[in-house]
């Protein structure tokens, strides 16, 4: 009834206007993308919490099951325990949203009830972020992490393929031994210039939202 009711529908992403066609074909027509604004990350840093790891891998949201995040702890696991490269993980969530079994892992921890500045500098002081979502309208965590300097490995797919940096690394969401396989690599790996991510993260700064937003206007 509300896509009926509309006269324009704006989505975050080509992903999820490809979906809504999808599922409702007939209102095909009045879709249009729009993807939403991400601020650059200030100069000024934010004194992290004393308890956090000197160095680890980070992900970003924990409650929603599209956000695969068991996946990434279960492969994570796996990595570490035969591989004393692979960082510490740190996610930003409850260890309720996930299995028992996982809540205690050594080397896992968990950060909730931050402040948008604190979670600035839990990005830009990360090695990287991951996002292993299946289902995903648009990767604000990408983004963000990007918009600090951060480098990004994602699953392949959704909206996570427009978000990301084309030599970005990618793997199945569905593939734990190719996700277990990147993870050793990356390990090794440096990260490269971090002004390469700033860079891309512009292309959704607020300056940017305001002439689309302009433009479908």
């Amino acid at each position: 009834y509300a896509l009926w009711r509309a006269d324009q529908i704006w989505v975050p992403s080509k992903f999820t206007a490809s979906e809504v066609r999808r599922l409702f074909p007939r209102f095909a027509y009045k879709l249009r993308v729009l993807s939403p604004a991400v601020p650059l990350a200030p100069e000024t840093p934010t004194l992290l919490p004393a308890r956090l790891p000197k160095r680890y891998w980070l992900a970003v949201g924990t409650r929603e099951p599209r956000k695969n995040i068991s996946l990434l702890v279960r492969t994570w696991q796996r990595a570490r325990q035969d591989d004393p490269c692979i960082p510490d993980l740190l996610l930003v969530g409850h260890s309720a949203h996930l299995p028992s079994e996982l809540r205690d892992l050594p080397g896992l921890h968990f950060l909730s009830d931050i402040d948008g500045a604190m979670l600035i500098e839990v990005y830009r002081c990360a090695e990287r972020l991951w996002q292993p979502s299946y289902a995903e309208g648009f990767g604000l965590p990408v983004i963000e992490a990007l918009a600090a300097g951060t480098p990004v490995a994602v699953a392949k797919g959704t909206a996570l393929d427009e978000v990301t940096p084309p030599q970005a690394p990618r793997f199945s969401p569905h593939d734990a031994d190719e996700l277990l396989r990147l993870m050793r690599r990356l390990a090794r790996e440096s990260t490269g210039d971090r002004q390469i991510f700033i860079d891309w993260a512009q292309r959704f700064s607020p300056q940017h939202f305001q002439q689309n937003l302009s433009n479908l206007l």
